[in-house]
């Protein structure tokens, strides 16, 4: 189930070696497997306060892997204590000509191998230190045209399952979604 208007990014399939097979559909954008190499900046949209459309510029910066240590302060519950988190930051830059808050990163789901499609976690810190390796937004004030911002997102996949890309759907009617191949950077 998908939301309205929303086309699917990506369908993957997982053979019994191990391997991912991914194709684009719905119109994504990506390579000849419809995926973007991992470090390839690419287009995408946003929108401003007043719902105007802004364009962006997105690279992903890395996909590496955390500890659930990373989160003991918050309150997961018991199945999210059996899950390993997945930091993936990107930065955006604001090619439009409207000013835009933080929160791209609200845009940014994980494509996994076992077929999942894993959103970002909220996290309630209110006045806290966050999640030390993965900070929201830096900086966090508005996105002025041509300014840059860097978001990082949490994610959390079960157990031997692994990010296979990342997918970024912009605000906005129509926006398209641009997905990447996923590149592990390590962690721990």
């Amino acid at each position: 189930m998908l939301p309205k208007g929303r086309p699917p990014a990506t369908v993957s399939y997982k053979d019994d070696g191990g391997d991912t097979l991914m194709w684009q559909v719905g119109g994504a954008k990506g390579g000849s497997d419809g995926l973007l190499a991992p470090d390839v900046p690419a287009d995408g949209i946003t929108t401003d306060s007043r719902d105007r459309p802004v364009s962006l510029r997105i690279t992903p910066k890395g996909v590496r892997t955390g500890s659930l240590a990373d989160l003991s302060r918050f309150d997961l519950d018991a199945d999210q204590k059996k899950m390993i988190p997945f930091y993936v930051t990107m930065q955006y830059r604001n090619s439009g000509k409207y000013d835009v808050v933080p929160g791209m990163s609200d845009g940014v789901t994980l494509r996994t191998a076992g077929g999942r499609t894993v959103r970002k976690m909220t996290l309630l810190d209110i006045g806290g230190p966050g999640v030390a390796r993965c900070p929201e937004a830096v900086p966090y004030k508005m996105v002025k045209p041509n300014g840059v911002v860097t978001e990082c997102s949490v994610h959390l996949l079960p157990k031997g399952d692994a990010p296979a890309a990342v997918v970024f759907t912009g605000a906005g009617a129509g926006s398209p979604s641009v997905t990447w191949r996923a590149q592990i950077d390590g962690g721990e």
